[in-house]
């Protein structure tokens, strides 16, 4: 069978899609509906067969998580493209690092999503069409910071 291997440590995929299924209150049928997988298959993944990697994309995007986490999740390397670019809090400012802060508080990743969610939505009301550029997480930002490894700071609008 495609998804079966002798060497899969399924427990950390099926404990990440049991906590996932948990915090949006879903069943399994219904994840399999929003994602285009067969319901059988989730049943599957929760008891031990490994996802192929189009199926953890799938999910990863309909819970709102970084596909590499589903990926490494169930044992493949993770996917350059799916990569985040990290943002040097240096080149931030203090009320957004505080910002940052706060939403890491959120314990529970649910409400974390929503509240980050919320946030963008308000961002995007704030500031002006066309000064927003997308991050490497597609989140919008008004302008781009980098570090370079000498400590130095450039910005730029894109």
């Amino acid at each position: 069978m495609p998804g079966k291997t002798t060497d899969y440590d399924a427990a950390p995929f099926q404990e990440l899609l049991k906590e996932l299924l948990e915090e949006t209150g879903e069943s399994q049928s219904k994840a399999a509906r929003i994602t285009g997988l067969h319901q059988t298959s989730i049943s599957g993944y929760l008891r031990g067969t490994r996802p192929m990697r189009d199926a953890c994309i799938a999910l990863a995007d309909h819970f709102g998580i970084n596909p590499n986490v589903m990926l490494e999740a169930a044992g493949y390397a993770p996917l350059h493209f799916f990569d985040r670019t990290l943002v040097d809090p240096r080149g931030l400012s203090p009320e957004a690092v505080d910002l940052a802060r706060l939403v890491d508080q959120i314990e529970d990743r649910a409400a974390r999503r929503r509240a980050i969610q919320a946030v963008r939505d308000l961002l995007r009301l704030s500031v002006p069409s066309g000064d927003c550029a997308v991050a490497g997480d597609g989140t919008e930002v008004s302008s781009v910071h980098s570090v370079a490894q000498d400590g130095t700071k450039s910005s730029k609008k894109r």
